[in-house]
């Protein structure tokens, strides 16, 4: 099975955006997987949809960050998969964070996850303030803060923290991967999750602001879902730096879309 892979094209950036879109759709495999952050924007996020439609093989999607911002009429853990599924359902995608898909003896798990701190670590010799946190309580403050009152202000059940969201995503995953590792027709999982899960994926900050970015980046948790024995590939996004780097015996890629490499083409 040839598994085309991408995600990050950020649709609301325009031509270059646009043109990675196409060439994506016209690739020449069995299954189009995207990785999430097609678009901040509604509008710039369906363009994306109806560019990627013309690929003619499956059409997969999970979300990321950014994708949630799309949500109008749901908060999240309250049928937010069921409102971005709807506009999905339009362009013939299947939305892997609402259910597993199972193709031949291939099953796709795949999930925007989210982020817990365990990737992060504070610098030596600098202050923590709650603009440039550089310690675990003051970045778990200023993640809370920028998630209930500046990402999601209206989208949120009562006091629902950043570290509530993962759990959720976290939980979820994890029942999805055990549905396909039970599947009688599954030999091999493809798993994907929008936020990284090591270290190894940063570009670890020289400042305190921009190592605390880190703490936003996944979560080292994620490693135990990609060593499961039937994983034989993951795919991840969310940093904007394709790489490659193995856990256990799993290949893990980081897909996000660049001019230098616009998608990933695997065959398992």
């Amino acid at each position: 099975m040839r598994i085309c892979c991408v995600s990050d094209l950020h649709m609301e950036r325009g031509v270059s955006a646009q043109e990675r879109a196409d060439l994506v759709a016209s690739q020449e495999a069995d299954v189009l997987l995207i990785g999430g952050d097609l678009a901040d924007e509604r509008e710039a996020f369906e363009e994306g949809l109806k560019r990627l439609s013309a690929f003619r093989g499956k059409k997969l999607f999970f979300l990321g960050n950014n994708d949630l911002e799309l949500l109008e009429d749901n908060k999240l853990t309250e049928d937010h998969e069921e409102e971005l599924k709807g506009l999905l359902d339009v362009y013939d995608f299947h939305l892997l964070d609402h259910a597993p898909l199972v193709l031949e003896d291939v099953g796709f798990v795949g999930n925007c996850g989210w982020f817990d701190g365990s990737l992060y670590v504070p610098l030596e010799g600098h202050p923590s303030r709650f603009d440039a946190p550089n310690d675990m309580e003051m970045a778990r403050r200023r993640a809370t803060y920028y998630f209930q009152e500046r990402l999601f202000p209206t989208l949120l059940p009562a006091s629902f923290t950043p570290f509530d969201f993962f759990e959720y995503t976290y939980e979820r995953l994890q029942a999805h991967l055990q549905e396909c590792t039970e599947h009688p027709d599954v030999e091999k999982i493809v798993l994907g999750i929008h936020h990284v899960p090591s270290r190894d994926f940063l570009r670890v900050g020289t400042d305190p602001w921009r190592n605390y970015l880190d703490f936003c980046m996944g979560s080292s948790r994620y490693q135990s879902l990609i060593a499961h024995p039937k994983v034989v590939l993951s795919v991840v996004g969310h940093t904007h730096r394709p790489a490659r780097f193995d856990i256990e015996e799993t290949p893990v890629y980081n897909v996000s879309s660049t001019r230098e490499i616009p998608f990933r083409i695997f065959d398992i």
